[in-house]
């Protein structure tokens, strides 16, 4: 199958890049920048600190770090203009509760390691006759080299079950922007905390072997902003389109007036929005807690020569279908770092990378990500940097097999060398 080093990174996949002071403290990309500081695990794998994420003696202004706040906040009491009149919660109950289930979700990614495992693969697993997206994931990899065969263990990465659209409806007195923010924040890091603290759980197992990850997920502005626009209207069943209670503080928190689903509104929508969500990764403090651990425990995998590989993302033609021109970092994954190993899709009918593939400057490797096959039913098929990503993950698995005691620098070395010349099929 056909596979090649990235050429999307003009100087190559070792060297470093430029970071402002703000991205390198927060492990957050600049358009077409990536921080290389791996930031503290924190005392704690998966509680959040006031100390960790706050100047000492200051405290949280307005919402921003609203989850860090909410789990550390007394319970909140109903008043007389949410909960006991309308039966709903109120915002800061419904932050609160969010936050909660965040914690506890998080909490239990917090598992044993299996001691025969060599491959690990984070995703969003389905049940048996309803297979998620991760089943398909670990199918590709296995039938990559059916003859090898590693063991793999699934660590479950999934949303945490609690609606957060009610955030821009719920009584209370926050603001459209404190309501965005909040969202953007807990959307976000609900997948990272369950992340790092999977990854928490290979590097403190005693006895793991794992030496290879997978995880086809991520997160980046575009994606968030396409949750976002899904909330502004809903049709009603004369085919009429309204602009929903949600949509209304949405637009709010942009700035933008309702002019009806237009492609003018939509372009203005997808440029606003990704960059108000490129503000709030940068600068939100609980998103840039989760991200620090993120970078500090990529960066201790691959110390330890275990190659941690993530898709790239779907994202690149979020602004262009619309006609619009979007800033660059808008579709680059969070959970990509200059410690892990970040796949591109290509298109193997032209040669080309594939039109949705991320360009983000991060990407090491593309591999085939069209029409893949993700499952033993005829027909079964899927496209995406997802199913390209474990493509690599077979790759580096063989090789670090074989050469069990080079650096994480030389595995990647070796990969390059070893597919030279295999793009061409």
């Amino acid at each position: 199958m056909s596979i090649r080093p990235s050429t999307q990174k003009i100087q190559g996949t070792s060297q470093p890049k430029k970071t402002s002071s703000s991205s390198a403290r927060r492990g957050v990309k600049e358009p077409n920048t990536r921080s290389e500081t791996g930031g503290s695990r924190g005392k704690d794998s998966v509680a959040l600190s006031k100390e960790a994420n706050q100047p000492e003696g200051k405290e949280a202004e307005g919402r921003v770090g609203s989850l860090i706040a909410a789990l550390e906040a007394p319970e909140p009491k109903a008043d007389s203009a949410g909960q006991e009149e309308t039966g709903e919660p109120t915002f800061d109950e419904a932050v609160a509760d969010s936050a909660q289930a965040i914690q506890e979700t998080a909490q239990s990614r917090l598992v044993d390691v299996n001691p025969e495992a060599q491959v690990a693969i984070l995703d969003s697993f389905g049940t048996e006759g309803n297979p998620g997206h991760g089943d398909a994931v670990e199918y590709v990899f296995q039938e990559a080299t059916p003859e090898t065969q590693p063991e793999v263990q699934r660590f479950q990465i999934s949303p945490t079950g609690r609606p957060r659209e009610h955030f821009f409806t719920a009584p209370g007195d926050a603001s459209p922007e404190e309501r965005l923010e909040s969202f953007v924040e807990h959307f976000t890091v609900d997948g990272l905390m369950q992340t790092n603290a999977a990854l928490e759980s290979i590097l403190t197992a005693p006895d793991s072997t794992i030496r290879t990850i997978n995880q086809s997920q991520g997160i980046n502005p575009a994606s968030v902003a396409r949750v976002l626009q899904g909330q502004l209207y809903e049709r009603g069943e004369d085919g009429s389109v309204t602009l929903t209670d949600a949509g209304r503080t949405i637009l709010d928190a942009l700035g933008m007036e309702d002019t009806g689903p237009s492609q003018q509104q939509n372009i203005q929508f997808a440029e606003l929005a990704t960059q108000r969500i490129e503000e709030i990764f940068q600068n939100n403090q609980a998103v840039g807690h989760e991200l620090d651990r993120h970078n500090g425990l990529s960066e201790e995998l691959s110390e330890r020569g275990v190659s941690y590989v993530v898709s790239a993302g779907n994202e690149a033609t979020y602004g262009s279908v619309m006609g619009a021109e979007l800033e660059g970092g808008f579709d680059d994954n969070l959970y990509s770092n200059p410690h892990n190993i970040t796949v591109g899709a290509v298109d193997q009918t032209t040669g080309e990378v594939a039109d949705f593939s991320s360009d983000d400057p991060e990407v090491d490797f593309l591999a085939p990500g069209v029409d893949i096959k993700v499952g033993e039913e005829e027909g079964f098929v899927a496209s995406g940097t997802s199913f390209a990503a474990p493509l690599i993950a077979d790759q580096l698995d063989a090789l670090r097999a074989e050469n069990p005691d080079i650096s994480q620098q030389e595995l990647r070395q070796l990969l390059e060398e070893s597919l030279s010349g295999q793009f061409a099929e």
